[in-house]
């Protein structure tokens, strides 16, 4: 038996639990296994066992399958081995016979015949009468206590987030403890397809067959007439006798409440009992029916907290883009006076004007090419690829690659280098990177002619690592932008820098296991040191010596 279980997601934890020889993965509710992730194609991927082996095959999904971390078209798996769809991580399993199944799948079976004629019914917006005691009696007044206890605690659970995933798993939580449900499931619907899409499932008993089947017989009546329907003996009762997957699933008792928000309903709760009939009774249909009220209006708080969070995200890559947008083109204009020179000097045929003119075009083509390394090392999500370094020597490129702007500026470079030999492991791209972003700064923050930079490099025997100290005798950082340097977009250049500099530094030391401190007095100068490990960790990736 083939068990998938889901190690990172929305399903945390939902084991699945296949016996057939072929298998579909995927979002639609025809598949065997139904991941609830947006990222996940509709028939994604499929396993099919053959001459002893398990292939999994990617279907042409959009974002693609990955088996250990490496996108496939068609590969065996093995035991132990870890498939990635989307947002969803699992791992894949050979189970023995008889080990516990987790959660269910979902699927609606559509009646082959008219839906029912169902004669009593809670209609959600009339608010429940859960809280009346009709004749004082202990009775009643113990269930009115017991409903009251119990949304009070699910108000207060369902309040403690604003992230959708966590709020369904809370939602079947409280579902489980304050009804005798063996199954259920939550179902919301697409805002796009307008179909229901199961968001999570839940089973008691773990002997319960994988999959969770639904009859639409009782679930459209919720959902379109937004009504609670309650049947103690599904099998017997004849509202439902005209819906076949009621008796074929041996449903003894099933509750089915829309989830109602202000905009209308979206979506329904089932539970169902297949223990005897008689299961639940009317209190627990309107306890059921205000908890998805409840339900409701936590989802709707949730989404709109995402929506302000996506408009927040969405203002502030506005904001960024404009920076970026405004520094390009400062730097396309400087590189088209500068062509306009060269064009000129080799009309008139003039060198030194053509000199001049070249100066400008190189200068601001390194700014956009920074520009470029600087998006990509701070966008991508990389592992360093360690290796052995002279710190002495990516020094020294660094200087060498900047100077054109110190002879610009005459700027005196002051160094502790000489006769010193410091080896790092490091990922040398990375580092020299970090040293050309913090270099360039400095070289941008002092006066011409009196500017000064001096590198400290050494190591601390006692923590086993290196540093290196970059200082200047600029302007300084003003105390109220400090705290905030390494922050994307955090510039005091004005248009003159994207405020991606030093975000790139502080990510890549930290994805060495480094740290970067800086110090600064407006008017005196920054200095700007580098700590990183001698040695890479132990599970660190390394280039090969030669």
């Amino acid at each position: 038996m083939i068990q998938l279980k889901i190690l990172k997601g929305g399903q945390k934890g939902t084991v699945f639990k296949l016996k057939e020889d072929s298998f579909s993965i995927g979002r639609a509710l025809a598949n065997e296994v139904i991941l609830y992730d947006d990222k996940v194609s509709t028939r994604h991927a499929n396993i099919i066992r053959a001459n002893g082996r398990n292939v999994v095959r990617d279907l042409g999904s959009t974002n693609g399958t990955l088996l250990n971390n490496k996108p496939i078209e068609s590969a065996e798996v093995k035991p132990g081995d870890i498939l990635r769809m989307g947002d969803t991580v699992m791992s894949f399993h050979i189970a023995e016979p008889g080990s516990p199944t987790e959660v269910t799948s979902v699927r609606l079976i559509k009646d082959k015949s008219g839906g029912p004629t169902i004669h009593e019914t809670i209609r959600s917006s009339e608010g429940s009468t859960i809280f009346n005691v009709g004749e004082v009696s202990i009775d009643s007044l113990v269930a009115a206590h017991r409903n009251l206890e119990a949304l009070y605690r699910v108000n207060s659970v369902l309040s403690s987030t604003f992230d959708l995933s966590e709020l369904f798993q809370k939602i079947m939580d409280q579902i489980f403890n304050v009804t005798r449900a063996d199954r259920g499931v939550l179902m919301v619907l697409d805002e796009r397809t307008e179909e229901l899409e199961p968001k999570v499932s839940r089973t008691r008993n773990e002997d319960e067959p994988t999959q969770l089947t639904l009859s639409r017989t009782i679930v459209n009546q919720a959902l379109h007439q937004g009504s609670g329907v309650l049947t103690s003996d599904a099998m017997s009762d004849d509202r439902f006798s005209s819906g076949e997957s009621v008796a074929q699933f041996h449903i003894r008792s099933a509750m089915c409440v829309p989830i109602r928000s202000k905009a209308g309903i979206i979506g329904i709760i089932y539970v169902d009992s297949k223990i005897s009939s008689g299961t639940f009774d009317r209190s627990d249909l309107e306890l059921l029916t205000a908890l998805g009220n409840e339900a409701g209006v936590a989802i709707e708080n949730a989404k709109l907290y995402e929506a302000n969070v996506r408009t927040e995200r969405l203002a502030a890559l506005g904001e960024a883009l404009a920076g970026l947008s405004h520094y390009i083109k400062n730097v396309l204009m400087c590189m088209q006076g500068g062509g306009q020179l060269v064009q000129r000097a080799l009309e008139e045929d003039n060198i030194k004007s053509l000199g001049k003119g070249w100066n400008i075009v190189r200068r601001n083509e390194r700014k956009l090419s920074g520009l470029v390394m600087d998006m990509l090392s701070y966008c991508k999500e990389r592992r360093p690829l360690y290796e052995q370094c002279n710190l002495r020597e990516v020094i020294s490129d660094v200087i060498e690659l900047t100077a054109p702007l110190l002879e610009e500026k005459s700027i005196t470079v002051e160094h502790n280098l000489a006769g010193q030999e410091l080896t790092v492991y490091a990922d040398s791209d990375g580092l020299a990177r970090c040293l050309l972003n913090i270099f360039t700064n400095a070289a941008d923050a002092v006066e011409p002619e009196t500017g000064t930079i001096t590198i400290k490099a050494g190591k601390d025997e006692s923590a086993n690592t290196i540093f290196v100290a970059t200082t200047d005798n600029g302007s300084g950082i003003p105390p109220d932008v400090l705290p905030n340097i390494f922050e994307a977009f955090c510039s005091t250049k004005g248009s003159k820098g994207t405020g991606l500099g030093l975000a790139v530094v502080d990510k890549v030391v930290k994805e060495h296991g480094g740290k970067v401190e800086v110090e600064s007095e407006p008017g005196k100068g920054s200095t700007f040191t580098i700590h990183l490990p001698i040695d890479p960790p132990a599970e660190a990736q390394t280039m090969p010596q030669t």
